[in-house]
């Protein structure tokens, strides 16, 4: 890509050098132009006076006019010529650069859709690490090994901070708040710790955020707090004692 960018900025001055150099010959030409016509002006005016003055040289003098109409004509026609050159080379230039310009940018697109595609391929196979990772640790918690849970742990913190640099977040908290756009609960826990409701009991499989986008949703249990029965009877009681209070309360 650079190599093309470097050809094309070669050729950009190329056409410019050539595109001054010819502005320079449009304005010498220009320059002659003009005084060429003022001296046809002068000479024209020197005649017409010198004819009245002179008839016997009135057709030398009509000679000369028309010569120098000739010459001016020839000149209007070299600057006519020169402006359609002109024009071919910007046309034609213009075509190359629109060429040029589409040809880098399908390569730019080619390029972007490579890297996507790569970037794509490594976040799959980081998750799917991941995933083995958390897999392994609840084995080694379910089999009772506390130092080989310990090591696959410790793995796990060495990187974390390298996947929030990558923009990578891993949803695998337990104790936090449901949000129903990161996990998906499969299973619910009761529990009499009201605190605890409607929080994140455990984690059965990860989910992971991408640079802001839900990638997948953790699959997680949750909290739900139940009243137990002696806080049923008393609550049932509190009632009762209630009623009786008003109905005291009327008599």
């Amino acid at each position: 890509m650079f190599g093309i960018g470097g050809k094309a900025k070669e050729e950009r001055q190329m056409r410019e050098q050539a595109l001054d150099s010819l502005k320079t010959r449009l304005e010498r030409l220009e320059e002659r132009l003009i005084s060429d016509e003022n001296a046809r002006n002068e000479t024209t005016e020197a005649l017409f006076a010198y004819f009245n003055s002179q008839s016997e040289l009135g057709e030398a003098l009509s000679v000369r006019l028309g010569e120098l109409r000739a010459a001016a004509n020839k000149h209007d026609m070299a600057i006519a010529d020169m402006l359609d050159t002109w024009d071919e080379w910007r046309e034609s230039n213009q075509e190359e650069t629109r060429a040029l310009r589409d040809e880098l940018t399908e390569q730019y697109r080619k390029e972007a859709r490579e890297t996507a595609r790569r970037e794509s391929a490594l976040l799959k196979a980081l998750i799917a690490c991941q995933d083995q990772l958390f897999a392994l640790r609840r084995a080694a918690r379910g089999a009772g090994d506390s130092v080989w849970e310990r090591q696959l742990s410790l793995a796990e913190e060495s990187v974390s901070g390298e996947l929030a640099a990558a923009g990578l977040r891993v949803i695998s908290e337990k104790g936090m708040p449901v949000n129903y756009d990161l996990h998906d609960p499969l299973a619910v826990v009761e529990t009499t710790d009201e605190t605890r409701g409607m929080r994140v009991a455990d984690v059965y499989s990860r989910g992971y955020v991408y640079r802001g986008q839900v990638l997948r949703k953790a699959g997680v249990s949750v909290f739900q707090f139940t009243r137990t029965k002696e806080a049923e009877k008393q609550d049932g009681a509190d009632v009762e004692d209630l009623t009786e209070t008003e109905s005291d309360e009327e008599i």
